[in-house]
């Protein structure tokens, strides 16, 4: 598969795997019931599942499902693909997915779109109950879209909404490779300042925002993550992580971290409505490595 751009026609929400894997009867039937549990009362639930070799039918709350997989990437060329891909997550799904799951909702025209995200949310529902640990990245390959997978991006797709929600929610906090030029500045930009962060942060009220971002290392891995700072020691801050490790598996977003003042790498604080700082945020593809 190669995305094109949009495709009015085609609802499908794919799955990007590390490993093949066709789902049995079992697992679907599994999926549907969590999709769509079956009331107690109900004597007939409308759900049912047909393998008839590669092609799989599934239909549940009046929709109708094909179920495929494939052995291979998805995407053609996907080295070629992932060069135009700045989100180093994103580049990292497309670049190490080895297979695919996709699910096609076979609701045929679409005539508005308000009808196309209804539509998307089934197939979306149904995919979120085959999301695992060996899920790499969601792709609506009609509407040329792909996020990197997470916890959150499996509510998401449980509580899908709209294609533009989806995509704007979910393609946040982008994991970027920034010039040692730009980082280099960026950071002795944000040591220069660093006293106006630590003068609000003293005097913070109720509503205001503080984060500073940091080195995380792990192994051979290094990533820059920002933490959202709630209290301070001396010249250690503490809060929360609130990033998506790409690489270090050690910590994960929601986890209590602190920050020492000398490995404080960049900072925002937002006050009476105004952010200041953020001097790593690249100004234009001139930033990115």
């Amino acid at each position: 598969m190669k995305l094109k751009g949009k495709d009015p026609d085609f609802i499908s929400v794919v799955l990007f795997l590390r490993e093949p894997r066709v789902p049995s009867q079992e697992v679907l039937e599994q999926a549907l019931e969590r999709a769509w549990p079956t009331e107690a009362q109900q004597k007939d639930s409308g759900k049912f599942v047909v393998m008839n070799g590669p092609l799989i039918l599934v239909k549940a709350q009046g929709n109708l499902f094909t179920i495929a997989s494939g052995s291979r990437p998805y995407i053609q060329d996907p080295e070629v693909f992932a060069k135009r891909i700045k989100d180093l997550r994103v580049r990292e799904a497309v670049l190490q997915h080895k297979a695919w799951i996709s699910v096609d909702n076979l609701a045929g025209s679409r005539p508005i779109e308000a009808d196309m995200d209804g539509q998307y949310a089934q197939a979306a529902k149904l995919a979120a109950e085959l999301v695992n640990e060996d899920c790499l990245g969601i792709c609506l390959p009609g509407e040329d879209v792909i996020v990197a997978s997470s916890l959150s991006v499996m509510v998401g797709l449980r509580n899908f909404r709209s294609v533009r929600e989806f995509s704007e929610l979910y393609y946040p906090d982008p994991v970027l490779d920034l010039t040692k030029e730009f980082e280099a500045k960026a950071k002795a930009e944000a040591r220069r300042r660093l006293p106006e962060f630590v003068k609000a942060f003293e005097a913070r009220k109720n509503g205001d925002k503080f984060f500073l971002k940091r080195r995380f290392e792990d192994g051979e891995h290094t990533e820059w993550m920002w933490v959202e700072i709630s209290s301070a020691e001396g010249d250690r801050y503490f809060g929360v992580l609130l990033n998506d490790p790409l690489w270090i598996k050690k910590i994960v977003r929601g986890d209590g971290v602190h920050v020492e003042r000398e490995d404080i790498e960049d900072w925002i604080f937002s006050t009476g409505g105004k952010a200041v700082g953020g001097f790593s945020t690249p100004k234009n593809s001139h930033d990115l490595a």
